[in-house]
């Protein structure tokens, strides 16, 4: 099966508050095969079952489970209900969704609490996840196949960043539509410690753009010029800057689909 480009949004934990001893995580710039998303017995796809990740930052060490099983469930839920009409039914019957819903209950009721620490995104980065972050975090690192970028940052400043953005555009007057999946993601962040460290890892996605670009790259800085134009009242150049960001991404996913 050829292999599908993923990027992931992680949340870390202080080592010393996970209460895990590192053995059976793996490096994030390294992590094996865990860019090889597979068929599963629901329909979609999981990855490796490595216990999750362990990072160094700011001189401490840092893990991010997995929860692939938990992972994996959410995942056929959210795509059988998003496609529901348009021949979601297709790859996710009602059968396998019921199955999967059992066995989510299952999982939550035998640990209780239990939340993904990981969003994974298929061919690009999406738009909104750029918020959690400022240009200055990025960092260019070396990879198995070359280099690829990651942010990293406190949960603290994400948060309060992202919901930057949606006060930005609740007071342009976007509606839920529009401001649905940021708030999502701030509800997600949100879950987790003000102390943990949040995470944007290009991943395999990083292989479908030239070194010169990933180094080129200023995402972050385009998602907030328009977030800041927005602030301004300035909705042209607001909506210009986003269309560039996006246009972007888009293209780079559509042509991972079709290669």
């Amino acid at each position: 099966m050829r292999m599908t480009r993923a990027a992931y949004l992680r949340i870390y934990t202080p080592m010393e508050l996970a209460g895990v001893s590192g053995r059976g995580y793996v490096d994030p710039d390294h992590p094996g095969d865990e860019g090889e998303l597979r068929r599963s017995e629901f329909g979609l796809v999981t990855e490796s079952h490595d216990e999750g990740f362990i990072a160094e930052w700011y001189g401490e060490r840092w893990t991010c489970p997995r929860n692939s099983q938990l992972r994996m469930l959410q995942g056929v839920l959210a795509f059988h209900n998003a496609y529901q009409g348009v021949g979601g039914h297709l790859l996710i019957p009602e059968a396998t969704a019921r199955l999967a819903t059992e066995e989510l209950d299952r999982v939550r009721r035998s640990q209780p609490g239990i939340r993904s620490h990981i969003l994974t995104s298929a061919w690009h980065v999406p738009p909104r996840w750029f918020l959690c972050f400022s240009q200055d975090e990025k960092e260019v690192v070396e990879v198995a196949s070359g280099i690829s970028v990651r942010y990293r940052t406190g949960n603290a400043s994400a948060t309060t960043r992202v919901q930057r953005a949606v006060n930005a555009l609740e007071r342009a007057g976007f509606t839920n539509v529009v401001t649905g999946n940021i708030e999502e993601l701030a509800e997600w962040l949100e879950g987790f410690s003000p102390e943990c460290m949040v995470e944007l890892h290009y991943g395999s996605v990083s292989e479908m753009f030239a070194e010169s670009e990933l180094v080129m790259d200023e995402s972050v800085e385009e998602i907030w010029d328009s977030v800041e134009a927005l602030e301004r009242g300035d909705l042209v150049e607001a909506q210009q800057k986003y269309i560039e960001l996006a246009g972007r991404w888009s293209l780079a996913m559509s042509v991972g689909q079709h290669s």
